[in-house]
């Protein structure tokens, strides 16, 4: 939990860009920045703004830090429509944290991100609260008092690292072009999104991993069978319940493997004929999504490595906390004779789940 003093200094690691400023930061040019370290630009000063905010250096003088969000105040001209301004907006520039929401699956169902983090960061949660009695008027008994009682869950930060390479010609090109600058991001995002996914949906908690949704030991689970089974129309509705009876019930979404999809796809509800259990709609009706980082290797019983995770749960309460600055190492000297500049990113990440209640799971669900 972060002190007063620590509150009063600076809550996060916000920083506030005019929109001239926001459309002209550029990933590259930091990167090409970090590669020419003597070298002033704007992208140097905004990781030297960070630096003094963070209240630590780089690591190395071929280093820089990147905010995740380039936040723009407002302005007088309003690009939500085209009379006043949006006829002059470029291609919208996607702000890193932007283009890794866009990859992850449980963002897709609506995990919450909670940005721009500088202190480890404490949330309250309610586990108990108080009930109410009816009460007969005079009959010699005192009504039960009952108080809510708090806990907290911590997020702390846990090191994400990803190497990539990009040739000097792309990064100068792409300082100047936003497809290419985009591009670049999504090419950043891309290793940092599948393991941040993979972590939310079944980090380990240990090895410098958060732990994830699966591995939480609140969370509910529907057993299927001593050695897993194939699943039914019947193991969905139970595990549709399940975070319905922990009070869960507000946009409950699914997610599951490719080949679980593809089996529901060809189970049916009612015997042949009637509708398929994963049908055009998804699960029920509701928002489903599939993703590799989903664990198809589970065991139980004598089925050894053959069973598949499906999950259930309001996905909104599941909280991705990113301390709001990328730090990126330049290596220009591994791959300098392929005219290749290597780049190491290096993020601040947890995965947090107030109310493990609002989410179920099948962890024993065969293919045959």
């Amino acid at each position: 939990m972060i002190s007063a003093k620590q509150a009063k200094n600076d809550r996060s690691l916000e920083l506030s860009f005019t929109r001239a400023e926001a459309e002209r930061y550029s990933i590259a040019r930091a990167i090409l920045s970090a590669d020419e370290p003597k070298e002033k630009s704007f992208e140097r000063e905004v990781s030297e703004t960070l630096s003094a905010k963070l209240g630590r250096p780089v690591r190395t003088n071929n280093s820089i830090f990147i905010p995740t969000r380039l936040h723009p105040q407002a302005s007088g001209l309003d690009s939500k429509t085209n009379t006043a301004g949006g006829y002059t907006e470029q291609r919208k520039v996607l702000d890193y944290v932007d283009a890794l929401r866009q990859q992850m699956r449980v963002v897709r169902l609506g995990a919450s991100f909670l940005p721009n983090l500088k202190y480890s960061v404490q949330i309250p949660t309610e586990t108990a609260t108080t009930t109410a009695s009816w009460v007969v008027e005079n009959n010699g008994s005192d009504v039960s008092q009952t108080d809510t009682s708090f806990g907290a869950i911590t997020g702390t930060p846990h090191t994400l690292q990803s190497t990539t390479s990009a040739s000097r010609q792309l990064l100068h090109q792409a300082a100047g072009n936003v497809d290419l600058e985009n591009r670049l991001k999504l090419d950043l995002t891309k290793s940092h999104a599948e393991a941040f996914d993979q972590a939310a949906i079944i980090g380990s908690g240990s090895a410098g991993q958060p732990v994830g949704l699966l591995l939480n030991p609140g969370i509910s689970t529907v057993a299927i069978g001593a050695s897993g089974g194939v699943s039914t129309y019947a193991n969905i509705v139970d595990l549709e319940a399940a975070p319905a009876n922990s009070n869960a019930d507000d946009n409950i979404g699914f997610l599951s493997t490719p080949n679980i999809r593809k089996l529901l796809r060809k189970t049916f509800v009612n015997g042949t004929g009637s509708r398929a259990v994963w049908g055009d709609d998804g699960l029920l009706g509701r928002p489903s999504y599939v993703s590799n980082n989903v664990p198809s290797t589970l065991s139980k019983g004598s089925s050894v490595g053959t069973l598949s995770a499906i999950i259930a749960g309001v996905w909104s309460e599941l909280i991705l906390a990113e301390w709001g600055v990328l730090e990126i190492v330049v290596d220009p000297f591994t791959s300098k004779r392929r005219g290749m500049v290597e780049i190491t990113s290096l993020g601040l990440v947890d995965v947090l789940l107030p109310r493990p209640a609002a989410f179920a799971a099948i962890t024993d669900a065969a293919l045959s």
